[in-house]
């Protein structure tokens, strides 16, 4: 099972129980997932870069509380947890401020401190539900956490492989659309190649005519008119009496580059027709 698992202590009061923890932990965890900053921190490594780093990038923290761990103090007497460049406090504050989850895990007789007895940023500490570990029951106790950090794990990993798995289908999603932008681009390209190239038709010049066929004997009076695709057209008017006669069109004016049809409609008092030029 993967993800990161921290161990946050005080040296001066909790060096052993964290060290009875640690090895306890690495028999069911892969030993590489447990951070505990004597072992891991390389020499000459700057350790507040290097806690805060690891901290951020953990799944779940424990925070080993002794009976000291809100007492201790600095060499000016000074409560260690006051002071904002506190190893334990930095680590703790980190997570917390993450929301990554925080542990409490209480030895030697220790108590959850209270909020009021607590700087800001570690408040929320205050809330989060503790685990008593005692000698006399340290492997129930043990197998317990063991149990609440992989419940974590296995909830951080769902939510990870979820979150993947979104990534992957936003990932599809915009390939989908590049697709598909760039098929229309190119369908685009070739049609607007395919006009420029092919042959382009012309409106009815002056030898155009069109044929006008009234009853035999019958003097109509015929209406053409040119249009076109565009808004340009040009009417024309003629007086016919006898069959086949023929009425002449002028050219019609084009404001556009291309006409890609035109027809002429023809009337007369007994009937219409209609013709398509391409």
């Amino acid at each position: 099972m993967s993800g990161q698992i921290f161990i946050s202590y005080r040296r001066e009061e909790s060096r052993w129980s964290a060290r009875s923890l640690c090895d306890r932990l690495t028999e069911h965890f892969d030993p590489n997932q447990i951070f505990m900053d004597v072992d891991d921190i390389a020499p000459g490594d700057d350790f507040v870069k290097a806690i805060e780093k690891t901290v951020g990038e953990c799944d779940v923290l424990i925070a080993v509380i002794g009976a000291h761990w809100l007492t201790c103090t600095d060499e000016q007497n000074g409560r260690r947890i006051d002071n904002p460049e506190d190893f334990v406090r930095r680590e703790i504050g980190t997570a917390l401020k993450r929301d990554i989850r925080v542990i409490p895990v209480l030895v030697d007789g220790a108590s959850m401190p209270r909020s009021t007895e607590l700087p800001d940023d570690l408040k929320p500490l205050a809330r989060r539900n503790a685990l008593p570990v005692s000698d006399t029951g340290f492997d129930d106790d043990c197998r317990r956490l063991v149990a609440a950090i992989e419940q974590v794990l296995e909830k951080n990993t769902a939510a990870q492989r979820e979150r993947e798995e979104q990534e992957r289908l936003k990932n599809e999603r915009l390939e989908t659309e590049k697709k598909e932008r760039l098929e229309a681009e190119r369908w685009q390209k070739d049609e607007q190649e395919r006009l420029e190239n092919e042959p382009q038709s012309s409106p009815p010049g002056p030898d155009t005519s069109v044929l006008v066929d009234p009853p035999l004997g019958e003097k109509a009076s015929a209406e053409v008119e040119v249009k076109t695709d565009y808004p340009t057209a040009t009417r024309h008017k003629a007086d016919v009496s006898r069959k086949d006669t023929v009425v002449p069109v002028e050219r019609v004016e084009v404001r556009q580059p291309r006409i890609p049809s035109a027809f002429l409609r023809i009337r007369t008092r007994k009937n219409d027709g209609l013709l398509t030029f391409f």
